[in-house]
């Protein structure tokens, strides 16, 4: 039996694909199936016992048990970022010399804030650090980009 999120859920939650599970993957695990008392619950892939923890997820995403939160506010601040200002459609946050933007629509753009302070920027006059318009739907997809481009 497969448990649908609700309205007001959809907007900060969506039900990952199989695909998306991997260790250290922060979540939410619905334990009402084994205690109706409980509901849902914080959960890490892979905190204890990796292989266990991991099949849970993936067992418990094909029987819609696991919920992920979309990007938001919280998520981008806990990654060292300051909230600068909100224009409606998006969020303009800052972390040193890094802008930081997250559109409404769950995609961010990463650009420098100051170009001239980074020295390939100014010998071939690329910023190394724009990204614009990717779609990002959780915290964890935006810990990877930020580390692949050294930022954390």
């Amino acid at each position: 039996m497969s448990k649908q999120i609700s309205v007001e859920e959809s907007d900060k939650y969506y039900i990952p694909a199989v695909n998306e599970i991997h260790i250290g993957l922060e979540c939410e695990i619905d334990n009402s199936k084994i205690n109706k008392d409980f509901g849902w619950e914080q959960y890490i892939v892979g905190e204890g016992y990796e292989n266990v923890t991991i099949n849970r997820a993936i067992f418990e995403c094909y029987n819609g048990g696991i919920r992920i939160k979309y990007l938001d506010q919280e998520d981008i601040k806990s990654l060292g970022f300051i909230f600068i200002k909100d224009t409606g459609n998006k969020k303009l946050y800052q972390k040193d010399n890094i802008n930081l933007i997250h559109y409404t629509e769950n995609k961010i753009g990463i650009s420098l804030r100051d170009p001239s302070k980074n020295e390939v920027f100014s010998r071939v006059n690329i910023d190394p650090y724009l990204v614009n318009y990717i779609a990002i739907k959780n915290k964890a997809g935006l810990e990877f980009i930020l580390k692949s481009l050294n930022i954390i």
